[in-house]
């Protein structure tokens, strides 16, 4: 009798201390209780120190893990120009690990691929069903990257690794029988399928539980901004970098007493710089508990100029009712109205504007708090989404 589901990931989903991550962790610690469930994943930069605790919280019938730590350098790029394959392929690919998975996937009925340029590692005709997570449409991402970058080079290499990456991902959602991703993504990668594949959507819930919260308080908060999010990630830094230069002197002017807390681990050397120029520019560092940030602080900003995919930063705001000011694409894909549940805007006087008005005007925090909240309870929620992708693997 052939096992149940089969998980393989790219990186440990543990702990879920970032978006993607605790997408995969929700993902697997609910699976492991509804399917015979073996997991292969790669160990990455502290995903070894993690391990043993992640095992104690899930329940799989088998186990394997490979650590590969292939860095992003001129060697990895010339690499995968040779083999004409997109970065993140070459840098996520070992030989000793496709023996293991081609070992492995025809055991199993159902063979869950987490994370685009895990799919490379798929036989082509695997006898399981596949279903291939889409975290986000990643030839949006770069695409996107390439239109907001300045540089002639990097707006040339970015430009060309959207266009390998979206024929890989072309490649990899019609050999899959499912591809799940998130509402905003499904209308793109619909246009990439000319198969059989089925795109059912999956809407990233974060940290639903803080919906049972009491409501922040304004006579509680400060007059501060906070920003939370890995700060290697390009799509961050570029985001906050463009907001600090073009918006933060404005938004000084008008509000002197202003500060901006920016929440993670190892920042950019470009916001270290920034943060140096600007005292009331504060980096923290990783942080434990960050109710002690969403409690104090008066907003939330996402100023990103480029990305995809629903941004679970925004979400988990939204759950605790910190009012949000973002960007279009900040907000893409959650059924938010423009100055009801959220601001955005793509224009940065406009940005600094709506953070002034939300430092100033208690009615209009409390309103976003209070139908930001009541929008996430509505139509946000991790029981009701992991049950409908349990069903739809089951269809298969």
């Amino acid at each position: 009798m052939k096992k149940e589901l089969l998980f393989i990931t790219s990186q440990l989903p543990y702990p879920p201390v970032k978006g993607g991550v605790s997408t995969s962790w929700n993902l697997i610690k609910y699976l492991s209780q509804h399917f015979q469930t073996g997991m292969i994943t790669i160990l990455k930069w502290d995903d070894p120190d993690h391990e043993h605790e992640f095992l104690s919280k899930v329940n799989l019938i088998e186990y394997f893990s490979f650590e590969l730590n292939i860095e992003r350098t001129p060697q990895t790029v010339i690499k995968s120009y040779l083999k004409n394959v997109p970065i993140n392929l070459v840098r996520n690919y070992h030989p000793q690990l496709a023996e293991k998975i081609h070992q492995w996937v025809d055991e199993y009925e159902y063979v869950l691929v987490d994370h685009y340029e895990m799919f490379q590692y798929i036989p082509d005709h695997v006898k399981a069903k596949t279903i291939m997570h889409e975290h986000n449409a990643e030839y949006i991402m770069w695409q996107r990257y390439s239109e907001v970058s300045n540089h002639p080079l990097k707006k040339l290499v970015t430009a060309l690794e959207s266009k390998r990456i979206k024929k890989m991902e072309e490649q990899f959602c019609n050999r899959a029988d499912m591809v799940l991703a998130n509402p905003n993504d499904k209308e793109v990668l619909s246009q990439l399928v000319n198969g059989s594949a089925r795109i059912e959507e999956i809407v990233p819930c974060g940290e639903d539980f803080m919906l049972d919260w009491p409501d922040l308080q304004w006579e509680n908060t400060e007059e501060s901004l906070l920003y939370i999010g890995a700060l290697t990630w390009e799509a961050n830094a570029d985001g906050l970098i463009w907001f600090i230069n073009e918006g933060w002197k404005k938004l000084k002017t008008v509000r002197p007493a202003v500060k901006l807390y920016i929440v993670g681990k190892d920042p950019d050397e470009r916001l270290i710089e920034l943060s140096r120029q600007n005292p009331d520019i504060i980096l923290t560092g990783f942080v434990e508990n960050l109710e002690d940030y969403y409690s104090k602080c008066r907003i939330f900003i996402t100023p990103l100029r480029f990305g995809s995919g629903v941004k679970l930063k925004v979400i988990n705001a939204m759950f605790r009712g910190l009012p949000v000011v973002t960007t279009p694409i900040g907000s893409e894909g959650l059924p938010a109205e423009n100055g009801n549940h959220l601001y955005h805007t793509q224009e940065i006087d406009e940005f600094v504007g709506f953070c002034e008005e939300l430092l100033t005007n208690q009615e209009s925090w409390e309103r976003l708090r209070t139908e930001s909240r009541q929008l996430m309870k509505k139509h946000f929620s991790w029981a009701i989404q992991l049950d409908r992708i349990k069903n739809h693997i089951r269809s298969l």
